[in-house]
């Protein structure tokens, strides 16, 4: 059997008591929020460099490793996230820069979910304009943004549901379209649901673990690209989410 164990001497939980007090409740708060999001991203690295060892020396085959590495590389997307947001810089500061082609991301990001759908014997289909889609900014920020928006879709999606996902190209905008036969979400609480923290009331009755937070910080990417999101629901039948993207002049 394979020793997978983690010693990386700094992948341990918190310990408050071996902290020194910094004054006051919220100081004390915060400092235990970044020693936890330290180790966390410590155990994450380590977990990280294990696949890359077991790949290197070929004792785990890619089907079984890849799912592992691609949980990973979610959550660090997730750790950044929570570290975005508790420092009031969700998407970023200042202007986007990079370039990146919109498609193969798209591409990346629907297979990486696909597992999830499967499990639940959903069909998770990918339509694609062809040509490139060349977006100025960040390939990160949208990518978590639309993987957010998609893992909502199979979460909220029911067994042997469907989810569509469709990429078009104009002249000015790459549009992104992602359809479910999901839950929806009730007509008077769609509005308040691209703020931090919130989730609908059938979300909440159906027990569906989630932290309230996917809307928000894909509004906050989105709109950081000079970007447009849309979202249209109706409670019981499904619901499709609309990105619109810029594309360079």
């Amino acid at each position: 059997m394979l020793n997978l164990s983690l010693d990386m001497p700094n992948c341990q939980g918190v310990r408050p008591a071996n902290r020194q007090p910094v004054g006051s409740a919220e100081g004390t708060d915060a400092l235990r929020a970044s020693s936890l999001r330290h180790d966390m991203a410590n155990c994450l690295t380590a977990l990280r460099l294990r696949g890359e060892m077991l790949r290197r020396e070929r004792l785990l085959d890619a089907e079984h490793l890849t799912p592992i590495t691609q949980i990973v590389m979610r959550m660090e997307m997730l750790l950044h996230d929570w570290s975005s947001l508790a420092s009031g810089t969700a998407a970023g500061s200042g202007a986007p820069d990079g370039r990146f082609d919109l498609s193969p991301l798209l591409y990346h990001i629907v297979e990486a979910n696909r597992p999830a759908a499967a499990a639940k014997a959903q069909m998770l289909t990918l339509y694609r304009q062809s040509g490139q889609a060349m977006i100025a900014g960040s390939e990160s920020a949208i990518q978590r943004a639309l993987d957010n928006l998609i893992q909502n879709a199979v979460k909220y999606t029911p067994v042997k549901g469907s989810i569509a996902v469709t990429l078009t190209i104009d002249e000015r905008w790459a549009a992104i379209s992602i359809v479910d036969s999901g839950i929806g979400i009730p007509y008077e609480e769609q509005a308040r649901l691209f703020a931090p923290y919130q989730r609908a009331s059938n979300a909440l009755a159906s027990g569906i673990p989630g932290a309230g937070l996917g809307l928000f910080q894909a509004r906050d990417a989105v709109e950081w690209h000079h970007g447009q999101i849309h979202l249209l629901s109706k409670e019981g039948v499904g619901t499709e989410i609309i990105v619109r993207l810029p594309l360079p002049g």
